[in-house]
């Protein structure tokens, strides 16, 4: 039995509004998950989690790097992740696996869900662009210490997420310990590197 709980409010820019929604439906709501994954002895739970858990750094971060919460959203996903880690790995039967996700994009080959909503993210805008046949899309700040001074960013494509997803459910019967992996390019990995550092 595996849970793989993805269920989330992922808007930063909505959780500072709404600080108190997201501590009701992200950190509660994982916290009675992980309840019942204890009660019914489920042996394994896959965490969707963030990159936003990591204090502001020139230098690629690693998954012990240091920890600094800007937003509530980002501070729910990090309550949520500390009572995983405390609760599960005092059980003898529950093991889990935290994936913190690099600003995550993409859609389904036949377009039925993608990044369409205008909610102020790049991929979400650029989709949006592209469906209303906009020639050029607006990208803000330009003070960033790069040569353009524009902001660099990590993405990775929902589908590498699934595959992530996949191979990690083929190996936990080989592999029941826990664990926790940045989903992204953070370290210059591919995704197979990731797959290949979790099936070591």
């Amino acid at each position: 039995k595996v849970v793989i709980h993805l269920a989330a409010k992922t808007s930063v820019k909505e959780s500072i509004l709404k600080p108190l929604n997201y501590f009701q439906n992200n950190y509660l709501g994982s916290k009675n998950i992980v309840n019942l994954i204890l009660k019914y002895k489920v042996k394994q739970l896959i965490f969707s989690s963030t990159a936003a858990v990591y204090k502001s750094s020139k230098n690629r971060v690693s998954e012990k790097s240091k920890k600094f919460t800007l937003n509530p959203y980002a501070y729910t996903k990090l309550l949520s992740e500390k009572y995983i880690i405390k609760k599960l790995s005092l059980s003898k039967f529950s093991k889990y696996i935290i994936l913190r996700y690099f600003n995550v994009v993409g859609a389904d080959y036949k377009n039925n869900l993608g990044q369409s909503e205008n909610n102020g993210t790049l991929f979400k805008n650029l989709s949006r662009a592209i469906l209303k046949k906009k020639s050029k899309i607006n990208l803000y700040g330009n003070k960033f210490n790069t040569p353009d001074g524009s902001c660099v960013r990590d993405f990775i494509d929902v589908r590498d997420l699934a595959y992530i997803h996949k191979k990690i459910l083929l190996s936990i019967n080989k592999k029941n310990k826990s664990n926790i992996f940045n989903c992204g390019y953070s370290k210059g990995y591919t995704v197979l590197q990731t797959i290949e550092e979790f099936e070591r």
